[in-house]
This record gives C-alpha cells, structure tokens and sequence, in this order.
C-alpha cells in the first residue's frame, strides 16, 4: 500500500539560514508545496510560516494548525458544495426544467431565436 504524504502550500517569513531546507537563504516569497512533517519540523525550530489557501487569503501556521485543514472547515462551503454537485448529477429533464424556470423570469420583450422574422 502506497503512503499518501499530506503537502501544503507554503511561504516562509523568516530572514536568514533555514538549515532544515539544506541552508537555503530565507524568506521565501514564492509560495510552494511542502509536506506536513517539513513543515512541523520548522515551526518548532521557530520558522514563521504562512499556508497558501486556494481563495487567496494565508494562514500563519502555529503547532496547532499546522495538521488541519485550514480555510475548508466552513460548514456553510461544504454544504455549498454538495449542493452544486447534486444538481450536476440531476437528469437532463430536470435541469431543463430548472433552465425554463430561469430563462421565465426575463423581461416579456425577448427576443424567440427559433420564430421567423417577421
């Protein structure tokens, strides 16, 4: 069985030698993708490290956040999500259905591209 190493994108703030990246100078602006157990190493030696979320936004990561899922534990965005994929799996009928009902709520003077011009 193949181990699945859990990775995040990171940037690191601190100035200076970072020895656990092989001495490579920091900060490091360009975010990257590190794994968990790199990165919990470096905030125990005291490295400032931010998570890249995928809606912009960054986290600074502490001990206790390093191993959550930080920015995806919205209830609201989960149920969101499930939401939209339910209606990708509806049958055609339905969402043609849903598509009239859309399209019904329009201003009275659209324009029918399948009657003749008069």
């Amino acid at each position: 069985m193949r181990k699945v190493v859990k990775r995040k994108k990171i940037t690191i703030a601190t100035s200076g030698k970072l020895s656990i990246k092989g001495g490579i100078r920091g900060p490091v602006d360009i975010p990257y993708m590190e794994s968990i157990d790199t990165i919990g190493r470096m905030l125990v030696a005291g490295y400032k490290v931010y998570e890249h979320l995928s809606d912009g936004s960054k986290v600074l990561l502490t001990v206790q956040n390093f191993k959550k899922e930080n920015g995806t534990n919205d209830m609201q965005t989960t149920l969101e999500s499930v939401k939209s994929a339910k209606e990708l799996k509806a049958p055609p009928s339905k969402l043609r259905a849903q598509q009239n009902a859309k399209a019904s709520t329009g201003t009275k003077e659209q324009i029918d591209i399948f009657s003749p011009r008069p």
